[in-house]
């Protein structure tokens, strides 16, 4: 909550953001509601956490839910990325995956 409250008060004057805190696996958005959704690290959280498995394919299935058709998922994460994968593969055969690409770290 804390980065969220610092974020909400320093972009306060930007019309075209808006910061709201919610539970991914249950978001209050209607469905087919973004072009796109940008992932860093929840879904490594959620892994990290209880009921592991299960949060996660609940925050997937949300995903799925609130992406229109056609819209793009983008996920940053410390995980292997073929672990990742597996949560919309097993789940979601609609989605169309990209290969993920594992970026080394700088030196």
């Amino acid at each position: 909550n804390v980065v969220y409250q610092q974020m909400k008060k320093k972009y306060q004057g930007n019309d075209r953001m808006a910061y709201l805190c919610m539970d991914v696996r249950k978001m209050d958005f209607g469905n087919d509601k973004f072009d796109l959704i940008v992932d860093k690290g929840c879904l490594d959280s959620l892994l990290c956490g209880e009921d592991a498995e299960n949060s996660a394919s609940k925050a997937v299935a949300e995903y799925t839910r609130v992406l229109k058709y056609g819209g793009a998922i983008v996920m940053l994460s410390h995980g292997v990325p073929e672990n990742r994968e597996l949560y919309f593969k097993n789940q979601h055969d609609s989605l169309t995956l990209a290969p993920f690409v594992a970026v080394a770290k700088p030196k």
